[in-house]
């Protein structure tokens, strides 16, 4: 298999952490973008005690900050050559309706807005890639979102999961329209559902017994993170999706989508609306 540099966002906790663990025991070259310095070191370390002929590192990051992820991304133009694979992994959900220091709505800026940003401040890199892909984790939580153009940020109305599934419907509208930009370049863009993996996003609704019932199905139906980092790994490397983009992926085959999201004009709006909350704009 051929040797890839792979940047993986959230890559010292749950399913970034087992994509990051697959990846290093393919051969590849992984970087990890995180929050803790020493989480990412601990991990670092030991990938490189085990195989010190390869290069790992690791790169910290507040994705809810913008300021954070530009900070990041240009640290990484500087010590990085080149970026083979992207996969936008990160991602979360707040209890209620939050802020960040510059403004946004907390489960937006982290599902949605961080990977605009951090994409494309590194499409720099990407380009000097090699069939360079690009990978965003989403959720079949999109199969229920909805497009409320004026409460994209929970602006009228917030709920936990109503706002989890909008924003993981934007991460395939996000792929659907990058997908689409990036096809003179050979970057391919594809979203994927993990599978329901046992973790406690659920459990910080503020609705008590629907945090329980979260909290059950999850660890009765869920999978290990293990199970849940398949699809991302299949997508950064494997040959049988050479060339194929804008797709959502399940259980390393293609799946359906939200009929929303399968609206060039609809991932078109989102796009501008999105470069003109962030103030940034793709160079391709």
């Amino acid at each position: 298999m051929e040797t890839r540099t792979i940047l993986i966002t959230g890559g010292t906790s749950g399913i970034g952490m087992a994509t990051a663990q697959k990846m290093v025991e393919e051969g590849h070259h992984v970087y990890i973008l995180g929050r803790n310095s020493e989480a990412c070191e601990y991990l670092v370390n030991g990938w490189k005690k085990d195989n010190p002929a390869k290069e790992y590192g690791y790169f910290i990051c507040d994705l809810l900050s913008q300021k954070s992820i530009l900070q990041a991304a240009d640290e990484m133009l500087k010590t990085l050559d080149k970026i083979d694979v992207l996969i936008n992994n990160a991602g979360g959900v707040f209890a209620s309706r939050e802020l960040t220091d510059e403004g946004f709505e907390k489960t937006f800026a982290l599902n949605h807005l961080a990977y605009y940003t951090l994409t494309a401040a590194l499409l720099p890199l990407l380009k000097k890639g090699r069939k360079s892909r690009i990978v965003c984790v989403s959720s079949n939580s999109h199969l229920q979102g909805k497009l409320e153009w004026d409460n994209l940020q929970g602006e009228r109305k917030y709920f936990i999961m109503s706002q989890y599934g909008n924003t993981k419907l934007m991460n395939v509208l996000f792929t659907k329209a990058l997908a689409e930009k990036l096809l003179p370049l050979g970057i391919t863009v594809n979203a994927l559902h993990p599978g329901v993996v046992k973790t406690n996003i659920g459990g910080k609704s503020d609705h008590v017994f629907f945090g329980a019932a979260w909290k059950v199905f999850s660890m009765l139906a869920g999978v290990s993170v293990e199970q849940g980092a398949q699809t991302s790994c299949y997508l950064a490397t494997s040959e049988k999706v050479e060339g194929v983009t804008g797709k959502y992926f399940s259980n390393c085959k293609e799946s359906k989508i939200n009929p929303l999201a399968d609206s060039l004009e609809n991932a078109h709006r989102l796009w501008e609306i999105t470069e003109k909350l962030t103030g940034i704009s793709y160079s391709f």
